[in-house]
Formats: structure tokens, C-alpha cells, sequence
């Protein structure tokens, strides 16, 4: 029987780890959880996710406004961090502070974030293109960075309020799933993929990311984990994504954090094209 899968790892080299995760499941929803930079403030990560996990535990079934209050309640939390880091001339030495959250339910899912990292929406198909096409079209980055600043090169994080003194609330995303092919849902801090991560501009005049390939890699990597003969379950995408995080590890600047979230739909769908695939192998050895 097929069921959603996920996992989350990390990484660092820098002797504490600021970012934090989060993996469960309540009932039939289940959820993954990352956050960056929030160390300093009055909670530390994991008591914001043990807090995140208690509140959901209490709820009969996911409710997209109790995204909005959570989130509305971590952002707030976190304000002081945010206002220092928009406060300081020099940005390096500023605190971001991200928080991404997916849950799924049986016919949606909904993401909440804040900050800056990724959230990449990835069908379930990703891997049935020829190797003509170094990236598969069907998957989408969804996160909307705030604000791109030419002269430092970087992406700021979402401000604690707008100009009107407005307090700005988290983005929410709701995707109903795909029946036919599935979905994979990834959502990582800014150690590993981000929009502000520009290395220079190409002979064309167009910046171009320099963790872009990161995800290659990670798409290889599930390529990889949908084609083993292993047993597919959240503990062997979690050994998958610590060999993935160990590779990435002698080049990262910063923490690193990752999250997957496999529907049961994908699963599907990649056991029926594995099937097939190994039908058509056998009539042409026959051949």
C-alpha cells in the first residue's frame, strides 16, 4: 500500500547549527517544517516546532487559519530579529529569519513560509524526461523573496511591517494534488537554494544562481531513490538526503537545512513507470 513519505536533514560547518526541522504526522495529515535563524530569540527552534506539533496534535483536522495564527505568532516572536536585521548597515552581520511549513491532507496542500530559503513544487513525473532536458519543467519554485537589492546583490527578508506601520503576515499556498502524476514538495533555508544566491551576470546580461546545481543533485538523488530496489520509506529519503547534505557539506557557507514530502500519488505513479520500464527491457532482450 502507498503512503506519503517524508523526511528532513541538515548540515553545517560552523560549530552550532542555527537552522532547526521538523517531521510528524496527526491523523491522516502529515507535516514537515524547517526554520532558519531563530536561535536568538526568546524560544529556541525546536520549542517553536514541539510548540507547532502540540497545537496541531489538538486539532480534529488541518485548518488553513490555523496556519495563519501559528505562522502570525512565530513572525511576531521574532519581530526584534527582524528589525535588527533591517536596522544594520551591514546586512552580513544582520539575523534573517525564515520558517517554512508544509501540510498535507488528503486532497491539498498547504505551505506556509516566512523569510527567505525555497519551496519547490515537483511533480511527480520530474524524472521521465529524455536527458536532452537538464532540468524538468514541471517543477516550479514558489517562494517569493521580498525585496532584491542590486548595489549588495541580495534578497532581504519579509520587513515586520510596511510603510503604513502595517504588520505584514505570512505568505500562504494551497495546491491541490495532482491525481495522475503526484507531488513532491522540497523546501530548504537559504544554505542550500534561494533566490538571492546570484553568482554574476552571464555573456547575456542574466544573473544566474549559483546553488542551481543543488537541485540538480537532489533531483538526481531521487531519481535514485525511486529507481533502488531498496524499501522506499521515510528512513531510507532521510539516509538518502544525509548522503546528499554530507556531499554538499565541504561547500556550504551557511546552515543547511532540507525537507521532502512525498505524496502517495507520486509514489504511484513512479512504481507503475518503474513496471513499465522494466517490461520494455525484458521484450527487448527477448528482441
Amino acid at each position: 500500500m502507498n503512503y506519503t513519505i517524508v523526511a528532513t536533514a541538515s548540515e553545517t560547518n560552523r560549530s552550532q547549527n542555527k537552522d532547526n526541522k521538523g517531521e510528524f504526522k496527526v491523523d491522516s495529515s502529515n507535516y514537515i517544517f524547517v526554520t532558519d535563524g531563530l536561535t536568538s530569540s526568546e524560544d529556541s527552534p525546536q520549542t517553536v516546532i514541539n510548540s507547532f506539533h502540540e497545537s496541531i496534535a489538538r486539532l480534529s483536522s488541518p485548518d488553513i487559519s490555523f496556519l495563519h495564527s501559528f505562522m502570525s505568532k512565530l513572525y511576531k516572536k521574532v519581530k526584534p530579529d527582524l528589525l535588527k536585521f533591517h536596522n544594520k548597515r551591514n546586512v552580513a552581520k544582520g539575523l534573517g529569519t525564515t520558517a517554512i511549513l508544509v501540510s498535507e491532507s488528503h486532497d491539498k496542500i498547504v505551505i506556509a513560509y516566512s523569510g527567505n530559503g525555497a519551496i519547490w513544487h515537483i511533480k511527480g513525473n520530474f524524472n521521465s524526461f529524455p536527458d536532452s532536458f537538464l532540468f524538468p519543467w514541471n517543477s516550479f519554485h514558489l517562494l517569493n523573496s521580498y525585496k532584491f537589492s542590486k548595489k549588495s546583490k541580495t534578497t532581504q527578508n519579509q520587513p515586520a511591517s510596511d510603510h503604513t506601520g502595517n504588520e505584514k503576515t505570512p505568505s500562504i499556498i494551497e495546491i491541490q494534488k495532482d491525481k495522475q502524476y503526484g507531488d513532491i514538495i522540497l523546501i530548504c533555508t537559504d544554505g542550500i537554494y534561494s533566490t538571492n544566491q546570484l553568482k554574476d551576470k552571464n555573456a547575456k546580461g542574466i544573473w544566474i544562481s549559483r546553488n542551481r546545481i543543488y537541485m540538480l543533485k537532489i533531483l538526481s538523488c531521487l531519481n535514485h531513490f525511486f529507481h533502488s530496489n531498496k524499501l522506499r520509506d521515510s528512513n531510507a529519503l532521510k539516509g538518502i538526503l544525509k548522503l546528499y547534505m554530507q556531499e554538499l557539506k565541504p561547500f556550504l557557507t551557511d546552515d543547511a537545512t532540507i525537507g521532502i514530502l512525498i505524496t502517495s500519488a507520486a509514489i504511484k505513479w513512479q512504481d507503475k513507470a518503474k513496471q513499465e520500464d522494466l517490461i520494455e527491457t525484458k521484450l527487448n532482450s527477448k528482441g
